[in-house]
C-alpha cells in the first residue's frame, strides 16, 4: 500500500510505477505489445515513471512539511508561527521539541483527560479539580484533582495521571500506585467510582418554540436523556442529580419544560429533593430507569 496510510506517507517505488503502467499499457494495446527498454513505447514509459517518482517525493515532502518532527527548515518555522514561537537560535531537532512539547506536561485538562483515555482498557474518564484554598463539598483537599477511571491496569493508569499532573498538585483517591519515572517516585491516588443506577420520573410540559420544533413524544425525550446522560458532558462522579441537573442535560432540545423531577436510587423511593453523591460514585442514568410523561 502507497501513499497515504495510517502510519504515515509511503513511497510507490519506480519500479512499481513501472510495473503499472505496464499493466495499463497492455490494456490499451493488447497483450504481447513491445516495451523493452529499447522501444519507443518502452522509453516513453521510462519517461513516465522518471516522472510519476519524482511526484511521489514530491508528494511525500508536502506531506511531511505538516509535521515537525518530519520537516526542517522554513517549513518547521511556518509550523511554529502557526503557534506564536520563534526558534531564535534552536535548530531544527530543539525546535521540533518546543513545538511539540516533547517532554512537557500537557495542562489542558481536556488533553489531560484524553492521554488517560488512550490507556489500554480504559473507557470512561473524569476529573475533578480543587483549586480553591480549602477541602471542597467532595472531600477533596485544596489544590487537588481527583481522577476517577473506569477501566485499565491500575499501573498504567497511574502512570497516565503521573505524566499529565504537574509538581504540586494533590492527587485524591482510594486507589494509590507507586509510581518511579527519571528516578522519581510519587505516590498516585485516583478514584474507582462505584456505579450507582439512578431512576428517574418526570413530568414534561411541551413549549411552543418558534425556532425549534423539539420533541414529539416521550420515548423521544427518554431516549435524548439517556444520551445526554451518557455523553461527553454527562454525568460524573459527585454529582448532584434534581430538576436543575435534568434542565441542563435537556436543555439544548429546546421546546419543553420540566414541571416535575423525581429521582432515586430505589424506584420505589423517589424524591424531588435531589440526590447528592460523593466523589467516589458516579450516578448512572439509562433510558430503561426513565420515565417521562407530558402534562
Amino acid at each position: 500500500m502507497s501513499g497515504v496510510t495510517p502510519t504515515g506517507y509511503v513511497l510507490k517505488t519506480p519500479q512499481e510505477i513501472l510495473t503499472s503502467l505496464e499493466t495499463k499499457a497492455e490494456t490499451v494495446f493488447g497483450e504481447g505489445v513491445i516495451m523493452t527498454a529499447q522501444s519507443p513505447l518502452g522509453q516513453l514509459l521510462g519517461l513516465m515513471t522518471d516522472f510519476a517518482a519524482e511526484m511521489e517525493e514530491r508528494n511525500q515532502g508536502i506531506y511531511q512539511s505538516y509535521d515537525p518532527t518530519q520537516t526542517e527548515g522554513v517549513n518547521l518555522n511556518r509550523i511554529g508561527n502557526i503557534r506564536g514561537l520563534s526558534r531564535g537560535a534552536l535548530n531544527d531537532a530543539r525546535f521540533s521539541r518546543v513545538i511539540t512539547n516533547e517532554n512537557n506536561r500537557n495542562i489542558r485538562m481536556a488533553d489531560r483527560i484524553q492521554k488517560v483515555m488512550e490507556v489500554d482498557g480504559v473507557s470512561w474518564v473524569a476529573v475533578r479539580e480543587n483549586s480553591a484554598q480549602f477541602s471542597d463539598s467532595a472531600g477533596i483537599p485544596r489544590h487537588t484533582l481527583a481522577f476517577a477511571v473506569i477501566g485499565g491496569d491500575d499501573a498504567a493508569v497511574a502512570e497516565a495521571v503521573y505524566r499529565n499532573t504537574i509538581p504540586g498538585i494533590g492527587l485524591y483517591g482510594m486507589t494509590s500506585v507507586p509510581v518511579t519515572i527519571g528516578g522519581y517516585c510519587r505516590q498516585v491516588n485516583f478514584i474507582r467510582p462505584h456505579d450507582i443506577p439512578v431512576y428517574a420520573d418526570l413530568t414534561i410540559r411541551l413549549v411552543q418554540d418558534v425556532c425549534s420544533c423539539g420533541l414529539t413524544s416521550p420515548q423521544e425525550v427518554v431516549d435524548y436523556l439517556d444520551a445526554a446522560a451518557n455523553g461527553d458532558c454527562g454525568l460524573i462522579n459527585g454529582d448532584l442529580i434534581d430538576q436543575a441537573r435534568i434542565e441542563a442535560l435537556l436543555g439544548p432540545i429546546g421546546g419543553l419544560s420540566v414541571t416535575s423531577a423525581l429521582v432515586g436510587i430505589d424506584p420505589n423511593d423517589l424524591t424531588a429533593d435531589g440526590l447528592q453523591f460523593d466523589v467516589l460514585s458516579r450516578p448512572v442514568l439509562v433510558a430503561k430507569n426513565i420515565s417521562v410523561r407530558f402534562s
